[in-house]
């Protein structure tokens, strides 16, 4: 999986080459990388899910290329976090995946919940921004966030 620059072997037929992202003869296509912004602003609905009436402290870790970053805990107990943090993910492929798993307490704390969004979706458009429904809980707990992908020139 090299990322090195042209040069190699010729051969192609006029009209045929190598182009960024393009599939050169006998090649293959070579990834399209880039750094992605992720901002995770607030969720609302977050609920301890072993049944404790308890109101989560809730922390969101964002993961992509080997690269996990936590937001910061809650100081208060809340069905309603507000996160508002930011964090950047260097060298992720378009092929890759970022996943944003929420649980109580810290990394480690209880799963109140997940989603994921394919960096190619994200790096079609630039940028999105939606509100995301976590899976694997039968809650209705949501994330508004903000994704950005810049490719690397």
């Amino acid at each position: 999986q090299g990322q090195g620059g042209g040069g190699g072997k010729g051969g192609g037929s006029v009209g045929q080459g190598a182009g960024f992202g393009e599939k050169g003869p006998g090649q293959p296509p070579r990834e399209r990388r880039g750094i992605l912004t992720v901002f995770l602003n607030r969720a609302i609905s977050i609920n301890n899910v072993g049944g404790s009436k308890s109101k989560p402290k809730p922390a969101a870790t964002v993961s992509v290329a080997g690269q996990n970053y936590t937001t910061t805990m809650a100081t208060e107990r809340t069905n309603k976090p507000l996160w508002d943090e930011s964090f950047l993910f260097f060298n992720v492929s378009t092929s890759e995946r970022v996943t944003v798993r929420v649980t109580d307490g810290d990394a480690r704390g209880e799963f109140l919940g997940e989603f994921g969004v394919d960096v190619s979706q994200v790096a079609q458009n630039l940028e999105m921004q939606d509100t995301f429904v976590l899976c694997g809980v039968k809650t209705n707990a949501q994330v508004f966030a903000r994704l950005k992908f810049t490719f690397m020139s």
